[in-house]
């Protein structure tokens, strides 16, 4: 199971077996749409459709999927058809008054008809659970991680699950400028080609690809000029690349070598390897390496993890300050 983001939240009070976390998915299974529903979600085996398997386990991590479809009726349609049925009201009856409520049930109706014939649009969105340590880690934009943890947090509602977005005490963006300014990374991490500049005072932005040095001129001005690093292309431990983001979300992941060949080599020697003895082996080394990722970047980069106290210390020194 290779994801190519890391959206990463620690979860408080998440107390479930994989077991009793397999048999909350499924009872809470996908179905798809009915000719007059507009959006459903349910959960699916994360390794595809040839497992049975809804929260397969490796390494102490479990893995989720949860997929969602969209049956939206387009509203410019249903405007076009409003619009002509009370032309036509007005020409047979040209006193007749049409107040909101009347156009609101009209627009409800014209829509009702519409809907067995909408468009669907399924998508899916990929996580698993380091239980251990109490984080997940979500393959998926910033939006759709919060369409996970919003999933999740329905499908087990008795846990009252607490779950927030990791944010770091350093934040990304200064630390980022300073490798810029400095051209010079942490241990075991590697500048890449790409990075994105944003003006603190008007917000502009600037993308800059291939660079063959951070000490180039213009870069400096820029750098100079109230501009700070936004996103980074980084490679981690000359092997796995991937971009940091403002705040802290891991994007475009592109796995190395020695973790493709590691979960080869744990169902190469099984006979007749199934999909979820390939799902559990790749599971398992993503997830273990993910972690020491996560690990690395919040103790050696970025200064550690913020914890709610620290928040809240924050905003008191804030209103103390006022």
């Amino acid at each position: 199971m290779l994801i190519k983001n890391m959206g990463t939240y620690r979860v408080k009070g998440f107390d479930v077996t994989d077991e009793k976390l397999n048999e909350a998915a499924e009872l809470n299974k996908f179905v798809q749409c009915k000719p007059h529903e507009e959006s459903k979600f349910g959960w699916i085996p994360p390794f595809g459709a040839e497992s049975s398997n809804f929260a397969p386990s490796a390494n102490g991590f479990i893995a989720l999927c949860v997929q969602f479809e969209k049956r939206p009726v387009s509203a410019s349609q249903v405007k076009m058809i409003l619009d002509k049925e009370i032309a036509e009201l007005k020409l047979n009856n040209p006193d007749i008054i049409i107040t909101g409520k009347v156009k609101k049930n009209m627009r409800d109706d014209i829509k009702s008809q519409l809907q067995p014939n909408a468009p669907s649009n399924v998508s899916e969105i990929k996580g698993f659970i380091d239980a251990k340590q109490g984080i997940i880690y979500i393959d998926g934009t910033p939006a759709k991680c919060e369409k996970f943890v919003g999933a999740l947090k329905f499908l087990l509602p008795s846990l009252d699950l607490d779950i927030l977005p990791i944010q770091t005490m350093d934040e990304p963006k200064t630390v980022m400028t300073s490798w810029v300014v400095e051209d010079k990374s942490p241990d075991l991490i590697e500048f890449g080609n790409t990075f994105s500049l944003r003006d603190e005072d008007d917000l502009s932005e600037i993308t800059y690809k291939k660079v063959d040095s951070f000490l180039d001129e213009s870069l400096k001005k820029y750098l100079n000029d109230s501009k700070r690093v936004i996103s980074l292309k980084v490679e981690y431990d000359a092997n796995t690349s991937f971009t940091i983001s403002e705040d802290f979300q891991i994007s475009g992941v592109s796995w190395g070598d020695d973790v493709l060949e590691e979960a080869q080599s744990d169902y190469s020697d099984i006979p007749g390897a199934t999909v979820d003895d390939i799902g559990s082996a790749e599971l398992g080394c993503v997830a273990l390496k993910s972690r020491e990722i996560l690990n690395y970047l919040l103790e050696s980069c970025f200064g550690g993890e913020k914890s709610v106290e620290d928040e809240d210390e924050e905003d008191g020194e804030g209103d103390f300050n006022e």
